[in-house]
């Protein structure tokens, strides 16, 4: 037997092209389709096609329909002889390449496609196969899903092959697939009629699609498949979204914490042979959409729709891991399509330059360090500030101020500050002189005086600083103030300090849903303005402050500590609590001795929640000192003004409440010797969970560099019991306490205690101390 076989292909030299089989039907030749072979040659293709003995017109007998089953075997014997050649014949191996053939036939070479791809002679060669007019021959074994990219083309007028014999060939066939029938179109005129150009045209498009991987080979055959005339009956597994791939994303840094990312890769649409539009993700969000139209020679030479579909985009990102995703526009049929993830990581640099607006606020033995914080992307770990004596300070990366400690009083000194990030130090900033300078000032109540009141401007947010500006007499260095945080919306603290130094890594105030208003009566040393600042770290809080004192240099009481004595219970027999709205006088020295006492004022068993005010004579002011609350016991370390009967007065707002008070210490009348406050720079002087770890009940512990009476804010934290802390100077417990704590509450009161011979903290349950300090009595 012998395979007469006629080529047509491309008219150039710009081979090898694929390889296209195409079996022709029953009694006619290859010649009668040339209309079909010429266009799929033109379109890039070298066509083989045999003379079938038996079944052409001009074979060496009469045609015979029975033979079928042999007929697809000469295909595969000429698909073989074919890759043979390619090996073997230069010339043939520079027109035809048998990489990823496709069988097509007509009528019965219909048959015989079908039955090379989903029968039992599927030859596992072929990458797919075209079926025009075939149908069902037993001939050929049953049609099974044994291969897919099958096309079929049929005409809805076909006398000579049943419309439902394809149909059942398309049906049996694995997916990807498609049926395009052509309306009112006969057995052989559903491809060459002359007006059948858009099932010729979906033919070399299928063809594209399957031997080229040419994605718009695809939407190439779905546009001619939806010309007027033609539909696709029933298809599966047809995509006709963009393809492409994200091959790359780098990070490239710009400066310190800041860069950019560059997505690169290609995209095409099978629907269009210009370009796509492209989105640039970077952590989730779309920076950019580019099209994608810059030059890709390996791309065009797959997919022969021209070099232009690469893209390349570059967008800014901060220093760190980025995820950086590509997304393809679709065009026409399909759905957007994600081209791929990949991390792309801008290095860090070292901050390139210094902070700026440097200044520092002295105090004794210290000053208070302040500047202009950097960009938060410079990614700023911490501030080191450097004394060119010797002493240096850090701070986190989101302060702008700090406490330097240990220098000279009275000694001018140069003092610089640097960021630090993640990958080193930045420059220092030029030099600014301090001298430290000790002043000591006294005691001068004043008639208590609301300051601040949030409530009736707005709360601070998250992180948020309010200045309150006050009016200080001359010679005042510090302010008595009481703070009162009402209505956190989450757990938070408050910082009240100089103006400017609000940041300053200490608190002054904790504070939590559900436990109703805290106060705290602090001495806050003055910013060089004479005000103060409040910093709150989460959330929104009210904040009120209160007056009830100047600390000054001029001939005021100085403070005098007296051994802790109780001068009030109201639980003792013969006692009463304080009801509601009840003011009473509490005697707490001799007359005419002080102008006001150091005490700590307990609160216990509160019926409900309420607050009390202390001062010492005429008119109730509207202020307050401490807040009741069921269920909590709370202490006050105060100072209150007393009036010339030696009595202070207290009163209760709501509900019933009992009440201890116990003396720590007076201020003298007049200009009486005593240890008088000498401010200093706030600062952090002690953190059982830095160091030596939590309390232990009933254990004393000695908290080192004290040398004097320190004026301190004690904090206890990590509460895992009821409990309260007492904070003295040394010797034995002197069976008072500081404040009161509860488990899982963080609570914060200011102290004067300890004394030349140190300090010395001990709790009655388990919790972790903190202690920050703002100046000592000495």
């Amino acid at each position: 037997r012998v395979l007469d076989t006629r080529f047509t292909a491309p008219d150039d030299t710009g081979g090898p092209y694929p390889l296209v089989l195409f079996a022709h039907g029953f009694a006619v030749d290859p010649a009668d389709y040339q209309v079909l072979l010429d266009r799929v040659a033109a379109a890039g293709y070298v066509v083989a096609a045999p003379l079938l003995p038996e079944s052409a017109a001009t074979g060496t007998g009469a045609p015979i329909r029975l033979y079928t089953a042999n007929q697809a075997a000469d295909l595969s014997f000429l698909l073989t002889q074919l890759t043979g050649l390619a090996t073997g014949d230069p010339g043939w191996a520079a027109t035809a390449t048998p990489t990823n053939p496709i069988v097509m036939g007509h009528s019965d070479g219909g048959i015989i496609a079908g039955a090379l791809v989903s029968t039992n002679l599927a030859d596992p060669r072929l990458a797919g196969a075209v079926v025009i007019a075939g149908e069902v021959d037993p001939a050929v074994g049953p049609y099974g899903p044994h291969g897919g990219r099958v096309l079929v083309v049929h005409g809805d007028a076909d006398t000579i092959a049943p419309f439902a014999s394809d149909l059942a060939l398309s049906t049996a066939s694995n997916p990807p697939k498609a049926f395009l029938v052509g309306v009112g179109r006969s057995h052989s005129g559903v491809v060459l009629d002359p007006d059948a150009e858009p099932a010729r045209d979906a033919i070399v498009g299928w063809l594209d699609w399957v031997a080229r991987f040419d994605a718009s080979g695809l939407g190439r055959f779905a546009a001619a498949s939806t010309q007027p005339g033609w539909y696709r009956y029933a298809d599966a597994g047809i995509d006709l979204s963009p393809i492409g791939g994200l091959e790359g994303a780098t990070g490239t840094p710009t400066g310190p914490g800041t860069g950019t990312v560059t997505a690169t890769g290609w995209a095409l649409d099978p629907d269009t042979t210009g370009p796509i539009a492209v989105d640039i993700a970077v952590d989730g969000t779309v920076a950019t959409s580019v099209a994608a139209d810059l030059p890709r020679a390996d791309v065009g030479a797959v997919f022969k729709d021209g070099d232009g579909h690469g893209f390349s985009a570059t967008v800014a990102a901060g220093a760190g891991d980025h995820q950086v995703c590509a997304t393809a526009h679709n065009v026409g049929g399909g759905s957007d399509r994600p081209l791929g993830c990949r991390t792309a990581t801008v290095a860090l640099l070292p901050p390139d330059q210094a902070p700026a607006g440097l200044t520092a606020q002295p105090f004794a033995g210290s000053a208070v360090v302040r500047w202009t914080p950097l960009s938060p992307v410079v990614g700023v770990q911490r501030y080191v500030v450097t004394c060119l004596c010797g002493v240096t300070a850090s701070v986190g990366g989101g302060s702008a101020a700090a406490a330097l400690t240990g220098l000279p009083d009275g000694v001018p000194v140069t003092v610089t500050v640097r960021a630090e990030n993640g990958a080193g130090p930045g420059p220092p900033s030029p030099p600014v002189a301090v001298t430290a300078t000790d002043v000591a000032a006294g005691l001068r109540p004043v008639t208590p005086e609301r300051v601040l009141d949030t409530r009736s401007t707005a709360p601070l947010g998250p992180r948020e600083v309010r200045h309150a500006a006050l009016a200080p007499p001359a010679g005042a260095v510090a302010g008595l103030i009481a703070v009162t945080g009402v209505g956190p919306a989450q757990e938070t603290y408050l910082t009240v300090g100089p103006t400017g130094t609000a940041t300053l890594e200490v608190s002054s105030l904790n504070l939590r849903p559900g436990l109703g208003p805290v106060s705290n009566q602090l001495v806050v040393p003055l910013g060089v303005d004479g005000g103060v600042d409040v910093y709150n770290n989460s959330g929104t809080v009210d904040v009120v402050l209160d007056l009830m004192g100047w600390l000054v240099t001029d001939a005021d009481a100085p403070r005098v500590a007296l051994v802790p004595a109780r001068v009030a219970d109201t639980r003792q027999p013969g006692a009463t609590a304080l009801g509601p709205q009840e003011e009473r006088a509490i005697h707490v020295v001799a007359a005419g001795t002080a102008a006001a006492v150091g005490i700590v004022l307990t609160s216990t068993r509160a019926s409900a929640p309420s607050f009390l005010t202390a001062w010492a004579e005429g008119p109730r002011p509207f202020t307050s000192v401490q807040n009741p609350m069921p269920g909590l016991d709370r202490a006050a370390d105060l100072v209150v003004p007393v009036d010339p009967q030696g009595d202070i007065h207290l009163y209760n707002n709501s509900g019933s409440v009992d009440v201890i008070v116990d003396l720590l210490a007076v201020f003298p009348i007049g200009s009486g010797a005593g240890p008088r406050y000498h401010p200093s720079a706030p600062r952090r002087l002690y953190d059982s969970r830095d160091t030596d770890g939590p309390l232990v009940p009933d254990v004393p512990r000695a908290v080192s560099g004290v040398a004097a009476t320190v004026q301190a804010n004690v904090v206890a934290t990590e509460t895992t019991t009821f409990g309260h802390v007492t904070a003295w100077e040394v010797g034995p417990w002197p069976g008072t306490s500081n404040l009161n704590f509860a488990p899982g509450i963080t609570v914060a009161q200011q102290v004067a205690a300890g004394g030349p011979g140190g300090l010395t903290v001990q709790t009655s349950g388990s919790c972790q101390v903190v202690i920050d300090t703002s100046g000592t009595w000495r």
